[in-house]
């Protein structure tokens, strides 16, 4: 079992522990439940990380959404970070943490990580700019196109309008680096979690328009009585 990360003097150890618990738990899980389909409707529309996790089901996206939930859980922000390999984007995904003012990369799918010079994880800037010091760290059975030539954490296209009105809301309060850094699938690692204060929104502001409505047709009535 994981130890509270306040406990760890060395939170690198910790995040690497992690990847290793995501890396076995989609392993474990795919010996016994590999081939299976989850066919019910809430996994289908709603599939969030947990569904990974029992199932063991997908590659690199469930391992890395596995380890999100996990750091998640410990109270660590994250993000799912999509690689561009060649002229594809996604063709590669990892996560991202945050540590400190910055973020480091791990890859759960592959086991990887790589190191700094001074012996602390790096980023994915880190390695995107300095390929050829990192690329000697990978594994033996690493897949070398995996070069860490760009990313992107949100393919806002897929989403449609409403991904326009979410990212121009987000660029309007925040700014165009907020946008490029926004990961929407890291929100919703819970799905149910996500329509549960969505439900909450909802039901707040139907509340607050409906008393609106109540007040001015009071205010109507009892401009009429006066008439």
């Amino acid at each position: 079992m994981l130890n509270n990360p306040v406990t760890i003097t060395n939170k690198d150890s910790f995040f690497i522990k992690a990847m290793d618990l995501a890396n076995n738990l989609q392993q474990n899980r795919q010996v016994v439940f590999g081939g299976l389909e989850m066919n019910e409707t809430k996994a289908i529309f709603l599939h969030s990380a947990v569904d990974d996790l029992i199932t063991g089901k997908g590659a690199c996206g469930s391992a890395s959404a596995i380890l999100a939930r996990i750091l998640k859980s410990y109270n660590y922000k994250t993000r799912l970070a999509q690689m561009k390999v060649g002229d594809i984007w996604g063709g590669h995904i990892v996560t991202e943490v945050k540590k400190g003012d910055g973020w480091i990369v791990l890859d759960p799918l592959l086991r990887c990580y790589f190191k700094k010079p001074d012996g602390t994880l790096a980023s994915f800037n880190d390695v995107q700019h300095n390929w050829e010091y990192y690329s000697k760290q990978v594994p033996k059975d690493y897949k070398m196109e995996y070069k860490y030539e760009d990313v992107r954490y949100t393919n806002w296209d897929r989403i449609g309008i409403a991904g326009k009105m979410l990212k121009g809301c987000i660029k309007l309060f925040y700014g165009e680096q907020a946008v490029r850094e926004f990961s929407l699938r890291s929100y919703l690692l819970r799905n149910f979690h996500a329509l549960y204060i969505l439900s909450i929104i909802l039901y707040l502001f139907e509340s607050i328009l409906l008393t609106i409505m109540i007040f001015k047709r009071r205010k109507y009535l009892n401009l009429l009585a006066a008439l």
